[in-house]
């Protein structure tokens, strides 16, 4: 099975069938939605283990929103990030699953600020082998870019914001953007269907894959991809060939999973833009670092 069929089989089981999983109850696992008052027209995800009362996270959750953006892939949608910007072309990065609903079609980019823009696909040698893709689009307008490092790496049990904009007919007339806190709970040596590393326990939704996943100081350590709790199959395939036994499938279904931004810059180290540092201590004089660790997530859902 060659790398892209298999990024593909694993996104159809994991991904395409969260219609149905968003439908099962899991006693008191609905959250919370709120408005946000930093984005008038989107909706924050609020567990009850969320530091919303900490003015703090909420700046990093609105550096969230800047930089991720809606990607329109044909009939269907996902998420992405900003991670350059040249003259007055924004490329995004998103999963290679979001953008196969748009292959023949049209992909269109969603800002924050409510625009939105053509878009057009972007190829790089060696990405055909990871849930990773490049798109294009151009504006005159100013967004945020992705602070981006390979210096950068996940830490056990270290606190993440995810974010994105799930599928989901609550949000019909609005942009729909949720952020939500968890941790990492896995760091697997090994990647599965097409470079999936990073375990973690915030609560990933269908529509969400391709967006942020962003530790305390502010700094994109992966990409959304992958849901909790596929229904059946086995999606967990490591890229060696590997199968995850049942108790590794057991443990590991019971997080969500995202891509090392490593991997994306190994294979394309020109998106390493050289203000990068500058971008970081911009953020930090808005006080997102230093940032109190939000409380551990509640395990009851």
């Amino acid at each position: 099975m060659n790398g892209r069929l298999l990024i593909l089989v694993t996104s159809l089981i994991s991904f395409g069938l969260g219609f149905f999983l968003q439908g099962l109850p899991r006693g008191n696992c609905s959250p919370n939605i709120v408005e946000s008052s930093y984005a008038p027209k989107s909706e924050v995800l609020s567990p009850s283990y969320a530091p919303s009362s900490s003015k703090t996270p909420e700046v990093l959750e609105q550096y969230a929103r800047s930089i991720t953006v809606k990607v329109l892939s044909g009939e269907n949608w996902g998420s992405g990030i900003l991670i350059r910007q040249k003259d007055n072309i924004y490329n995004v990065l998103t999963n290679q699953h979001v953008l196969i609903f748009g292959e023949g079609k049209s992909y269109r980019i969603v800002t924050s600020d409510g625009k939105t823009y053509p878009a057009k696909l972007v190829t790089i040698k060696g990405l055909s082998h990871q849930d990773l893709g490049l798109l294009q689009f151009k504006s005159q307008k100013k967004y945020t870019i992705a602070i981006l490092s390979s210096k950068v790496k996940p830490i056990q049990s270290e606190k993440v914001l995810a974010a994105g904009f799930p599928f989901d007919s609550r949000f019909k007339g609005s942009q729909g953007f949720l952020v939500n806190w968890g941790q990492i709970e896995i760091l697997n040596t090994r990647s599965f269907g097409g470079g999936y590393q990073i375990g973690y326990s915030n609560l990933v939704k269908k529509g969400m894959s391709g967006g942020p996943l962003i530790n305390l100081q502010g700094q994109v350590i992966g990409i959304n991809g992958v849901h909790k709790y596929p229904l059946w199959g086995n999606p967990y395939v490591f890229n060696d060939g590997d199968t995850a036994s049942p108790s590794e499938k057991q443990k590991m279904s019971q997080f969500s999973w995202a891509i090392p931004i490593q991997t994306f810059l190994e294979i394309a180290p020109q998106y390493l833009e050289k203000n990068t540092q500058r971008r970081t201590e911009k953020v930090t004089q808005k006080k997102v670092a230093p940032l109190s660790n939000p409380p551990l997530p509640d395990r009851s859902w």
